[in-house]
């Protein structure tokens, strides 16, 4: 096979699972971190499906997740939810603020292209699974 025969694979994003996407169907990519100074570990690509964290991202975008299984600054994450034990909401996302009360660490939880108010979890209630990095936009 020639040099000329080779199939084109510079706009295919492939995240450490092996998902792969074709770049030339979206249209573009919007950096959710500074990805100078920001250490990604595994990456993660997560359509979303929805809008309810608009503007954020809408449905149709696709999302970069860093795939941590811990809190690492306000931003987008994937995460379940828990009471009692039991995972009672599994991998949502949702826009994640830390809260300081009383020496107590707390996350809100919101998502900004709702009417659904936000929610406090204390630590124990979540499970983080990934932190959005970036988006890649829709067309």
């Amino acid at each position: 096979m020639s040099k000329t025969d080779t199939p084109k694979t510079n706009n295919i994003l492939v995240d450490d699972t092996g998902q792969a996407i074709d770049l030339t169907n979206y249209a573009g990519f919007k950096p959710l971190v500074d990805f100078k100074t920001y250490k990604k570990t595994r990456t993660l690509l997560l359509e979303v499906i929805d809008n309810q964290l608009e503007p954020i991202t809408k449905a149709g975008d696709v999302l970069l997740l860093d795939n941590i299984n811990h809190f690492a600054g306000d931003g987008v994450y994937a995460l379940d939810l828990s009471a009692e034990g039991k995972v009672i909401e599994t991998q949502i996302l949702a826009q994640v603020k830390e809260v300081k009360r009383d020496l107590v660490t707390l996350y809100e939880l919101t998502k900004p292209g709702t009417n659904y108010p936000s929610r406090v979890f204390m630590t124990s209630q979540i499970r983080f699974l990934g932190k959005a990095i970036g988006v890649i936009v829709g067309k």
